[in-house]
């Protein structure tokens, strides 16, 4: 809400705290979702993928994006992290270790075809791991090198984030 004020915003933003498994909203609801890295933090993303089904219309959109399981768990296997937990840290918060489960492309894809969705595209991002760059340079990776990367579909199991555009079918 504070940058929406800030942005002169605030009064056409209705903030609701819920459940993303157990939607407060009537069946067909929305006509597109947009579910920004925290389908990976749902103990239950059967249920949410089923919610987010049941609150979109006929042809409704849904654009979700995911932290790759495959460079998660190589991230956590690195720095000595459970198999289900990150760190997370805001700056109102401390660090401290929370829920989450990455999910590949292909996971997403089939999870959401059982609730009669169909992608229609899938994109990674952050590839900038199969660089040979030392860490402290990877704030100069170029957004654009995503588009390279893209290029090739084998590739995208190497992405650090998923963004898949589907439709409600």
């Amino acid at each position: 809400m504070r940058k929406a004020k800030k942005y002169n915003a605030s009064k056409r933003i209705n903030p609701i705290l819920t459940d993303g498994e157990h939607l407060p909203f009537k069946d067909k609801s929305f006509n597109s979702l947009i579910c920004t890295l925290t389908f990976d933090h749902f103990q239950h993303c059967e249920s949410a993928a089923q919610e987010f089904s049941r609150v979109l219309e006929k042809d409704g959109l849904c654009i979700l994006s995911t932290s790759n399981s495959y460079t998660l768990s190589d991230f956590k296997r690195r720095h000595n992290l459970p198999p289900n937990k990150v760190p997370f840290s805001t700056e109102d918060l401390s660090p401290v270790l929370i829920y989450e489960v990455g999910h590949s492309a292909d996971d997403v894809e089939r999870l959401f075809a059982k609730y009669e969705f169909e992608t229609l595209n899938v994109k990674g991002c952050c590839y900038w791991h199969l660089l040979p760059v030392p860490v402290g340079l990877t704030k100069h990776y170029k957004i654009s090198l995503d588009s390279v990367f893209n290029v090739s579909k084998s590739l995208l199991r190497y992405a650090e984030i998923h963004v898949a555009l589907m439709k409600k079918r």
